[in-house]
């Protein structure tokens, strides 16, 4: 995979100058029709349409899929932020981390 260079420019698309794929679909970054997704504290961008869905799939604990970190509640309920914010269909992350940490302690 490209390391990723982004360019924050003033404008709609700043992402189109994103030179990284999104690491599940393997789709460039900068053919997402809407803003990409970035962790708080990261530089990388994902689909997060594509990441919201992955992680409810995926078994408790989460984990970010280009560097293995776990995911954080804090990162779950961010995801859903962004979701709202660019009015994608609502995943219902936070909740769904919430349920899967109670289930792994079950």
């Amino acid at each position: 995979m490209r390391s990723c260079s982004i360019h924050l420019m003033d404008g709609e698309r700043w992402w189109a100058e994103a030179r990284d794929c999104d690491p599940i679909s393997l789709e460039p970054i900068s053919a997402l029709p809407y803003a990409p997704f970035r962790f708080s504290s990261q530089t990388n961008l994902y689909n997060g349409v594509l990441l919201a869905s992955f992680l409810v799939s995926s078994s408790f604990p989460w984990y970010d899929p280009l560097t293995r970190r776990v995911i954080s509640e804090a990162d779950a309920v961010q995801l859903d932020h962004y979701l709202a914010e660019n009015n994608q269909p609502p995943a219902g992350v936070g909740e769904a981390w919430r349920l899967a940490k109670k289930e792994a302690k079950a």
